[in-house]
């Protein structure tokens, strides 16, 4: 062996050797060759298999974020149908309640038409009875005209209903008082000079303090101390009528005041041109004064003043 070369013998069993010399620079650069390839081999290797592993791992995770994920899309679709059934049925449930109170609605509209020409006709009845010339706009009672559908006829009904209401509401009807007359409407000898005269009102008995209630719906005209009437108050009522309170202890309204039918107004009281406590109540239409016996009493039936 030589420093540079190296020598190596191979012998077989027949006894004939072979000879291989290399050169130590060679052999060397082989083995390292070699050796750095095994090395870059298991390595590869290596890294191979660990992102094989790691893919495997990622693509459990995926499927099993899959599989959660069409659990719950499973989940919701059957929560939808079930609200989807929901509501066509509360859909179809509405429906036949709709249906139904619109059934009842207008049994009850038939019935209410049939009660509003009731009292429509009593109230005409009463508003002829006291003379009142009321507007509506009814057809003629001749045979033939136009036709009226029941619609419309139920409108008008409604409107003369609304209208007589409206009128009555205001009109002076009832008692101011619930004490006996002590002096009626028209001619009579003068309490106090002892002549004959024309009374405009009726005179109530009462004691000073008992309350005075308005007969209807209006305005305060007036609210003060007249000469011979005292402490009084005029009501103004709408379609030409007036009502007075005379010889108030006190009025409890004031001008411009807006009143209701059984409101208290007033006060009995002995102010004025008086002999005593009592209550002397007009009824003006027009300016002209009229008999009240005729508005507190309608059809044998006595109007109350109570407030309700």
């Amino acid at each position: 062996m030589t420093d540079n070369k190296l020598h190596i013998i191979v012998t077989g069993e027949s006894g004939k050797a072979r000879s291989l010399t290399l050169e130590k620079t060679t052999l060397r650069r082989t083995v390292i060759a070699i050796t750095l390839t095994m090395c870059i081999l298991g390595i590869t290797s290596f890294f191979g298999i660990h992102n094989i592993k790691k893919n495997l791992e990622l693509q459990a995770v995926i499927d099993s974020s899959n599989a959660v994920h069409q659990q719950q899309l499973a989940t919701i679709q059957n929560t939808l149908e079930s609200v989807t059934s929901e509501k066509n049925n509360l859909a179809k449930n509405y429906q036949q309640k709709v249906e139904t109170i619109k059934q009842n609605q207008e049994a009850q509209l038939e019935e209410k038409i049939s009660e509003f020409e009731q009292r429509s006709k009593i109230i005409e009845t009463v508003i002829n009875q006291l003379g009142v010339r009321v507007k509506t706009n009814k057809e003629t009672d001749h045979s033939g005209g136009p036709f009226i559908s029941i619609d419309d006829y139920s409108d008008q009904l409604i409107t003369d209903t609304d209208t007589y209401l409206s009128l009555i509401k205001k009109m002076p009807l009832g008692f101011p008082i619930y004490t006996e007359i002590s002096s009626p409407f028209g001619r009579r000898i003068d309490p106090l000079n002892k002549h004959r005269g024309f009374h405009e009102g009726i005179d109530f008995k009462g004691n000073t303090g008992d309350n005075v209630r308005s007969t209807g719906d209006a305005v305060v005209k007036k609210a003060g101390y007249l000469s011979g009437y005292g402490n009084c108050i005029v009501l103004l009522h709408g379609n030409g009528y007036e009502t007075m309170y005379a010889h108030l202890s006190k009025r409890l309204v004031s001008r411009g005041d807006r009143v209701k039918r059984g409101q208290v107004i007033g006060l009995v009281g002995n102010t004025g041109r008086s002999t005593g406590s009592h209550l002397h109540y007009e009824v003006r239409h027009w300016g002209k004064a009229i008999n009240p016996l005729k508005y507190m009493r309608v059809n044998g039936m006595t109007v109350t003043a109570s407030a309700k």
